[in-house]
C-alpha cells in the first residue's frame, strides 16, 4: 500500500516538474521575437519598450529575496500552489488591457516565476531524494528547450492566433495542467510535513565571503548576457535583413542548440578536475559569439549560435557552483538567494540598458560591445569562483 502511494506521489510529483518548468521561461521568451508589434500596436515608446523587456528580469532578483520567507511562511506545498495559480491567471490575463496592465501582470508573472526559481530545488529534494542529479538535469534542460520553443513559436502563433495578445495568452494552457499536477502531488503529501527553507538572513559569513560575490558575479553576467539575446537578438538580426519570423526562429535555435553541451557538463561535473578552466572556456566562448553578432548578417547568425553555446553551459554551471560551494542545505539556500537576487538585478540593469544604447545611438554597436567584454570579465571570475575555495 505505501509503496502504490509512493508512486503515484512520485507520477504526480515528475508531471508537476514538466509542467511548472513549462511555464517558466516562454513566458519571458516568447516576447522578444513579437516586441516590435507590440510596441508598435501599443504605441509605446523606445524606453517604454527597454522596460517591458528589462524589468521581468529586475523581478527575477527582487521575486528572489521573497522566496525564503514564501516557503517559511506557508510552507514549500502551499507556496507552490499559489505561485501557480497566480502566474496562471497573469499569464492569461496580461496582454488584454494596455500597456500598464501589460507592464504590471508582467511583473506579477516574473516575480512568480522568480519565487519558483528558488523554490524548485527544495521541491526536487523533497520529492525526489534519490534522484536529485537527474531531476536537475532534467529541469535545466526543459528550462531551455521551451524557452527554445517559445522563442521559435511566438510568430507563428502570433500570425495562427491573430495577434500578438493570443501568442503570449497561449503560454497560460500549460498553468492549467500545472495546478491540477501540482493539487494531486498535494493530495499524496497532505499528511507529510512540507519542505521548509530555512535561511540565515543573519550570517554574516555567508554575505561578506569573496566566495559568494563572485558567484553573484558570474550569474549575473551570463545572466545578463542570456536575457540581452532573449530579448534584442531578434531586434538585431532584423536590423541585419533577417525577417520578423526567421529572427525569430533563429532565436529559438540560439536558445536550443547548447542544450545538449549543458545537460552533458551538468552530469559530469565531478570529473573535470578544473573547473576554474571550464568556467574560463565556457564564458571565453560567450564572448567569442556575441563579437560575432557585430558583424553582416551571415557572421551574426554564426555568433548567435556560437555565444548559444556558451549561454547554455554557463546557466547550469553556476547553479552546480552554488551548490558545490556550501557546506549544508541553510548555507546553500541562502547562496542561491544572494547570487540569484543579486545576480537578476544586474541582469536587469543590462538588458534596459541594451535597449536604451540603442535608442540613443541608433545602432547595437555599442550594447553588444558592451556584452562581449562582460563575458571576459566573466571569465575572469570564473576562474576565482571555480577553484576549490568553498565558504
Amino acid at each position: 500500500m505505501q509503496s502504490s502511494h509512493n508512486r503515484a506521489r512520485h507520477f504526480w510529483a515528475f508531471l508537476s516538474v514538466i509542467f511548472i518548468t513549462v511555464m517558466l521561461r516562454p513566458a519571458v521568451s516568447g516576447v522578444g521575437p513579437i516586441l516590435g508589434d507590440i510596441s508598435h500596436s501599443l504605441k509605446i515608446s523606445a524606453t517604454q519598450t527597454s522596460l517591458l523587456a528589462s524589468l521581468p528580469v529586475l523581478c527575477f532578483g527582487l521575486g528572489a529575496f521573497a522566496s525564503p520567507w514564501l516557503s517559511k511562511r506557508f510552507g514549500l506545498t502551499r507556496s507552490f500552489t499559489l505561485v501557480l495559480v497566480l502566474l496562471t491567471l497573469g499569464i492569461a490575463l496580461r496582454p488584454w488591457f494596455g500597456f500598464n496592465f501589460l507592464l504590471l501582470a508582467s511583473v506579477l508573472v516574473t516575480l512568480g516565476i522568480a519565487v519558483s526559481n528558488v523554490l524548485f530545488p527544495s521541491m526536487i529534494r523533497a520529492e525526489f531524494p534519490n534522484n536529485i542529479a537527474r531531476m536537475t538535469a532534467l529541469y535545466t534542460t526543459l528550462l531551455a528547450v521551451f524557452a527554445s520553443v517559445a522563442a521559435t513559436v511566438a510568430v507563428p502563433l502570433e500570425q495562427a492566433l491573430g495577434g500578438w495578445q493570443g501568442s503570449i495568452f497561449f503560454w497560460a494552457i500549460p498553468g492549467v495542467f500545472a495546478i491540477v499536477a501540482w493539487l494531486m502531488t498535494a493530495r499524496e503529501v497532505a499528511q507529510a510535513q512540507p519542505a521548509v527553507v530555512e535561511v540565515a538572513t543573519g550570517d554574516r559569513h555567508v554575505w561578506v565571503h569573496p566566495i559568494t560575490w563572485s558567484l553573484v558575479g558570474f550569474f549575473g553576467l551570463q545572466s545578463m548576457n542570456f536575457y540581452c539575446v532573449l530579448n534584442w537578438l531578434p531586434a538585431v538580426l532584423q536590423e541585419r535583413g533577417f525577417s520578423q519570423a526567421e529572427a525569430g526562429g533563429l532565436l529559438g535555435l540560439v536558445t536550443v542548440v547548447g542544450v545538449p553541451f549543458g545537460m552533458l557538463i551538468t552530469a559530469n561535473l565531478k570529473r573535470f578536475k578544473n573547473i576554474s578552466v571550464l568556467a574560463l572556456v565556457i564564458s571565453l566562448v560567450t564572448a567569442s559569439g556575441l563579437a560575432l553578432l557585430l558583424g553582416p548578417g551571415p557572421w551574426a547568425v554564426t555568433g548567435g549560435i556560437v555565444a548559444g553555446l556558451g549561454l547554455a553551459c554557463s546557466f547550469p554551471l553556476a547553479l552546480a557552483l552554488i551548490a558545490l560551494k556550501a557546506h549544508n542545505e541553510q548555507q546553500t539556500t541562502l547562496l542561491s538567494t544572494i547570487a540569484q537576487g543579486v545576480g537578476y538585478l544586474i541582469a536587469a540593469v543590462g538588458t534596459f540598458a541594451m535597449g536604451l544604447s540603442f535608442s540613443v545611438t541608433g545602432s547595437w554597436q555599442v550594447g553588444i560591445s558592451f556584452l562581449s567584454v562582460s563575458a571576459v570579465v566573466q571569465a575572469l571570475i570564473g576562474l576565482y569562483a571555480g577553484g576549490k575555495r568553498t565558504l
